[in-house]
């Protein structure tokens, strides 16, 4: 029995030809649906894909490099900014430091002495610079704008300086260096006690005749 005989037989009234012309149910997506579904996939930074590209690159890195995964890294979240790998965040803040090339980016993630990984990716500058960035003409841009602990401006933690930044609703102060340690110890003492001068005791053979006349 062919195909049209078995349609007709099963049910008369159906329209033959527009049983055999009517196209198939589709149930996959459609073509090139999945292709761009990957591509969107694969066009999502987070900070695991960031650091994956960083291994993958050679070093050290040109700056054309580091300006792609910067710009890849400032789209991430502040929190997710925050969990990049620390030797590659470093390099990143690293990018914003003022005052190179003087200032040389170690491999321990340090700008002389200091440990720069957790600082803003992002430099956010104080709305009034603080005194020291005015007196040298420094941009005053904070270390980290938020967080625990005692703030200061960049160029004040770098130079180890007092930094009062002003319109702030309290001064962040630091002691300040002094030339040695015997310095600041001596500051730690009291002030000395002026004497007051006593008369000289008499010789005790003048004492004696004085008593017997």
């Amino acid at each position: 029995m062919s195909e049209l005989t078995a349609i007709k037989a099963l049910s008369p009234e159906v329209d033959i030809l527009s049983v055999l012309s009517s196209p198939e149910p589709q149930t996959s997506a459609p073509l090139g649906a999945e292709d761009s579904a990957g591509e969107h996939e694969i066009g999502v930074v987070t900070p695991l894909r960031l650091f994956n590209r960083y291994k993958a690159l050679n070093k050290p890195l040109c700056q054309e490099e580091i300006e792609d995964l910067y710009q890849d890294a400032i789209k991430l979240p502040p929190k997710e900014q925050e969990s990049i790998d620390e030797e590659l965040r470093a390099i990143l803040v690293y990018r914003n430091i003022t005052g190179k090339p003087t200032r040389v980016l170690g491999k321990s993630g340090k700008v002389e002495g200091l440990y720069i990984a957790n600082w803003d990716l992002v430099p956010v500058p104080y709305e009034r610079p603080c005194p020291h960035c005015l007196r040298n003409n420094l941009t005053c841009q904070y270390e980290k704008r938020h967080g625990f602990g005692r703030k200061k401006c960049r160029e004040c933690r770098f130079g180890n300086a007092t930094c009062c930044p002003q319109g702030q609703s309290e001064p962040i102060t630091t002691p300040r260096r002094r030339e040695s340690d015997a310095e600041y110890i001596n500051s730690l003492r009291p002030p000395k006690r002026m004497r007051t001068s006593q008369p000289t005791p008499a010789p005790v053979s003048e004492a004696l005749n004085v008593q017997d006349g």
